[in-house]
């Protein structure tokens, strides 16, 4: 006797018409705010942008609602958020200082992308100069990916940290 799964009576992806595939959950018509879960195109689109970018340069699904999906901080708010993101970019930059026998600071964060569960993943974009540079030597573009715990404040974990490389 053959057990059925729950993805086995699913249509596979590939073969979802137009309607399907732009369909929106509508559970907003419950919870009025503007928000719906994410449609298949636009899953499609944020896996791709995931997979090129390793979560550095994804697109902001305005109003999308999902678990977990990696989504721009905007720069412009103040907010405990971009307290942490700086935070967090001081203490990559460290971790790598500390790895390569380098001497880096931040001079500044130039964007970031957050993902929250059990705390906040940030995937910042930010420059560096050596420490004691003139304010005319061109910064240079890292990339790092940090585990914010919350409310753990003191657990930072720094997963990743380089020079970004330009495609």
């Amino acid at each position: 006797m053959k057990v059925l799964r729950a993805l086995d009576l699913m249509p596979s992806s590939n073969h979802l018409s137009e309607e399907e595939e732009e369909e929106i959950d509508s559970d907003d018509e419950f919870y009025q705010d503007g928000y719906h879960t994410i449609t298949k195109k636009e899953e499609r689109e944020y896996f791709r942008a995931v997979e090129e970018s390793e979560g550095f340069d994804v697109p902001d699904f305005d109003k999308v609602f999902s678990y977990s999906l990696i989504a721009p901080i905007d720069m412009h708010e103040d907010s405990w958020m971009l307290k942490e993101v700086r935070i967090s970019a001081n203490k990559a930059i460290k971790y790598y200082n500390k790895e390569n026998g380098t001497n880096f600071e931040v001079v500044e964060i130039v964007k970031a992308n957050h993902s929250g569960c059990c705390g906040s993943m940030y995937y910042i974009t930010f420059n560096v100069k050596p420490i004691g540079t003139s304010a005319e030597f061109s910064p240079i573009t890292f990339q790092a990916k940090v585990y914010y715990a919350i409310p753990i404040k003191d657990i930072i974990d720094v997963e990743l940290c380089r020079p970004k490389f330009f495609n």
